[in-house]
């Protein structure tokens, strides 16, 4: 599985700690389904101004970060998916690769 963008890009950063979004760094990470279900819970936990005094968190994205955390999580599980790669190139990059592998 591939996630892109915001949401998942963010996690990314909160996963590792980055103090400033690296692109090149976030292109390394794959989450388990163990990783989200644990984001998920520690997200629950926290308040909004909370989430945003996390390292690795933007804040303009801490009011929905849970939201697309949980539907991370839920559509891994869904669709069986054990580890998730991230990136920040954007949808179409996605799109690319799943059309690179159809092929």
């Amino acid at each position: 599985m591939l996630a892109v963008a915001g949401t998942a890009t963010t996690l990314a950063s909160w996963h590792q700690e980055l103090s400033e979004f690296d692109a090149a760094e976030v292109e390394k990470v794959t989450l388990t389904i163990e990783d989200m279900l644990l984001m998920v819970k520690d997200l629950k936990l926290m308040t909004v101004t909370e989430r945003r005094d996390q390292v690795g968190i933007e804040p303009k994205r801490a009011d929905v970060l849970l939201a697309g955390a949980m539907i991370l999580w839920r559509t891994m599980e869904k669709l069986d998916f054990q580890t998730c790669n991230i990136s920040s190139r954007g949808l179409r990059y996605g799109v690319l690769m799943d059309l690179r592998f159809t092929i």
